[in-house]
Order: structure tokens, then C-alpha cells, then sequence
């Protein structure tokens, strides 16, 4: 298993720009991204909705290869329009989504990731679990036909109880268990529908990751590494911390991604406080994660 290490840059791009961000993974030593369309998505006057944006998302592609970057994932417009009501009804998706499928291919991969569409409210009942799996069947059932015409995975990510609403005695929290994303792709019936493994997320909601990523199989087309305390509430336990630097033990999960032939990238989702520490202090830091990545990799598969 020689998969290549990726990493997403999520707001730091926002934040401090496009070219420094690459410039951070050019000299980390990191030659894959995972890009976060979502960030282009969400305002009036964000690129992804704007009349030029297939410009836009040519100019982007000639800058990431002149850093000699390569885009192994992108991370879908998913943000509060596309939530569920309170009686299980949701908007369609809308022109911005769709645009995100033709992007995903003029960027060079066959990955986008989305996450369920939510209902923010006590999921009390197996009923309401269920009736939560159907929406979203609904729902990414509208865009399969988009993935097909672009030859694209619908990549689902797996959630967390992010919101604290799940009393002791209700039901796992939606998307939060493999059985529930297996669920999902069964009702849809298409094999343009993937999964990716977010392990923050998982070791939170207390599963077993490396059982999780051998129910997922062959269909787990996308990873966000990161690493955290578990369920550690009432503060906000989602700190996408470096992978080893938290409580997941990776051995076996490295061993699980080599026993279903994973092909992706391993691509990280972390949080470095990169604005906080001068240049030359971000890219070590980066680097020392890539680098404990492959250790992990090399050590733990074949």
C-alpha cells in the first residue's frame, strides 16, 4: 500500500490565500489536496456562483499545477440550505451543487464529498432515524444522474452527534454508524454513490474504526485523517487534531484500509494553527505530519 498522503487546507486558503497555501504544501512536501469547493459556494459573490465560474475553476487548475499540486478529492457545497425540516421535507438541490460535479472533473478526480443532509433536532425514535436515511436518499438520488454525466463518486461522509442531541437511550445519531451510510446507498440503488471515512468523526461517535472501514469496503472512495480524544463534551471534541497526536490507535487502522485494497489518497483533515506560527514553522509542522503519515503506512501495510 503506496498510497500518496493529501491534505486539505479548508479556510487557510480563505484566509491567507490560495498561492501561500499551495506554497505550504509544495514545501511540506505534500503533492495531492483535498479542495474544498464548499468555501467557494457559499456567498452571493463567491466564485462557484458567479456567471465566470468555470473560469475561475480553469484559472485555479493552471495555478495548483504550477505548484504541482494535484486535486486527489473535492469537498462539496454542503452548508444550512440543504437541511432537513422538522417535517422531513428539504429543499432539491440547487444550481451551485450541480456546477460542483462539472468542477470536480475539470480539477482532474472523480471524488466529491458530501455531507447528509441533517435534521437538527432530537432523533428519538428508530422512525425518525429512518425517516432522516430517507430524505437523504432522496435528496443525492437528484444528483446521480449529474455523477454519472461527469463520472464521479458521490462520496458521503459519516457524522457525529456535533450538536449534543442524542439522549443515552435514543438511537445512534444519523450517518454516525457504516450500517446507516450502507443503508443510504442500498435505498438509492447506484453505484455512483461512495463513502468517505472521516476518523475524527468516528472515534467520536465510538465506533470501531477499523471494523467501520471494512463494512464500508470497496465503496470508501475518500478519507479525512484526523485524530481527537473521543467524546470529551461538553466543549467541542471535533479538534481534527494530527493524525497520532490524539487517542485512535492507527495500526489497526491501516491495516484495515491494506485489507480492502483502498486506493485513495490518505489524505489528512486537520486544523494546524498555521496563521499563528511564522512560515518556516507551519511547513515543519506539515511536514513532520506527512512524515508520520508514511511511517504509519509503511510500517503498518504491506
Amino acid at each position: 500500500m503506496k498510497n500518496p498522503v493529501s491534505a486539505g487546507i479548508g479556510k487557510f486558503g480563505i484566509t491567507n490565500g490560495l498561492e501561500q497555501s499551495l506554497s505550504l504544501l509544495r514545501d511540506a512536501g505534500i503533492e495531492y489536496l483535498d479542495f474544498w469547493l464548499c468555501h467557494y459556494c457559499e456567498q452571493l459573490d463567491t466564485p462557484m456562483r458567479l456567471d465566470g465560474w468555470k473560469e475561475w475553476v480553469k484559472d485555479t487548475k493552471v495555478l495548483f499545477d504550477s505548484y504541482g499540486i494535484k486535486v486527489g478529492q473535492n469537498h462539496a457545497h454542503w452548508r444550512l440550505k440543504s437541511q432537513i425540516n422538522e417535517d422531513f421535507s428539504y429543499k432539491d438541490p440547487w444550481t451551485v451543487i450541480y456546477r460542483n460535479f462539472e468542477a470536480c472533473r475539470m480539477f482532474g478526480t472523480g471524488e466529491l464529498i458530501f455531507h447528509p443532509i441533517e435534521r437538527w433536532m432530537s432523533v428519538d425514535s428508530e422512525d425518525t432515524l429512518n425517516r432522516v436515511i430517507e430524505a437523504n436518499a432522496g435528496f443525492f438520488s437528484k444528483l446521480v444522474e449529474e455523477a454519472e454525466k461527469w463520472d464521479i463518486h458521490i462520496d458521503v461522509e459519516n457524522l457525529f452527534d456535533h450538536k449534543h442531541l442524542c439522549a443515552p437511550n435514543y438511537p445512534a445519531f444519523p450517518f454516525s454508524r457504516p450500517e446507516h451510510l450502507l443503508k443510504l446507498a442500498d435505498l438509492i440503488g447506484s453505484d455512483r454513490i461512495g463513502f468517505c471515512l472521516d476518523s475524527g468523526h468516528a472515534n467520536i461517535a465510538g465506533n470501531d474504526i477499523p471494523s467501520m472501514i471494512r463494512a464500508l469496503g470497496s465503496r470508501l472512495y475518500a478519507l479525512h485523517l484526523n485524530d481527537n480524544y473521543g467524546l470529551i463534551g461538553p466543549i467541542y471534541e471535533d479538534v481534527h487534531l494530527f493524525p497520532g497526536y490524539g487517542r485512535i490507535d492507527w495500526k489497526p487502522v491501516f491495516e484495515a484500509l491494506d485489507e480492502i485494497g483502498y486506493k485513495g489518497t490518505l489524505n489528512m483533515e486537520v486544523i494546524g494553527e498555521f496563521h499563528r506560527v511564522p512560515y518556516a514553522a507551519a511547513v515543519a509542522q506539515l511536514r513532520a505530519a506527512r512524515e508520520q503519515l508514511e511511517i504509519f503506512r509503511d510500517t503498518y501495510t504491506k
